[in-house]
């Protein structure tokens, strides 16, 4: 019988996601803040292929994402059941998608040949695809650790709760209230 409750269904295998380590969340704040500082020093750069005036205009969306991923993986070394974990996962790649289609958007590329521009397009739309998908996965695996996490564990007993009355098995001592005295009027 419990080779059968071992057994790994689809539904256990999906929601099964290895918890990670906290390395992991200080090497993501790593690696964006470093993008962060890149993104926001590059309009110095002189590059031929970016267009300086409408890479600030796409900067709001890409500070947006990262900001958000900093302070995503920084509240996940405090708190991280696994609902809230896919949860905030969820929204840093809603941000990050909407980087991405900002940039897909507004940002020219100011590239030679029409096949790079062509190319350069796909790969953005496929990065789209990309997150989107894994937006929708982290908000699926949400709702169900949501509905199968463990509940809360009972809260002890206040000192100052009535204890609870002792069933006895004699019925000439049964506990009966006690009768309470009467003021005279």
């Amino acid at each position: 019988m419990q080779d059968l409750d071992r057994k790994i269904t689809p539904r256990r295998k999906f929601l099964s996601s290895k918890e990670p380590r906290l390395v992991n969340y200080y090497i993501a704040m790593a690696i964006d803040i470093i993008l962060l500082y890149f993104f926001n020093n590059i309009v110095f750069a002189n590059i031929i292929f970016l267009s300086m005036k409408d890479l600030t205009s796409c900067l709001w969306a890409i500070n947006l994402a990262l900001g958000a991923g900093i302070i995503g993986n920084f509240v996940f070394l405090l708190f991280r059941p696994s609902w809230f974990r896919h949860l905030v996962q969820a929204v840093l790649n809603a941000l990050a998608l909407l980087a991405v289609y900002t940039v897909f958007r507004i940002f020219p590329f100011v590239l030679n040949t029409d096949i790079l521009r062509t190319v350069t397009k796909v790969v953005l739309v496929v990065i789209m695809a990309g997150i989107g998908l894994g937006f929708v996965i982290e908000l699926i695996k949400s709702g169900f650790a949501w509905t199968h996490r463990a509940p809360p564990p009972t809260p002890p007993i206040s000192p100052v709760s009535p204890p609870l009355p002792e069933s006895s098995s004699d019925s000439t001592t049964s506990a009966a209230p006690p009768e309470l005295p009467t003021q005279p009027e």
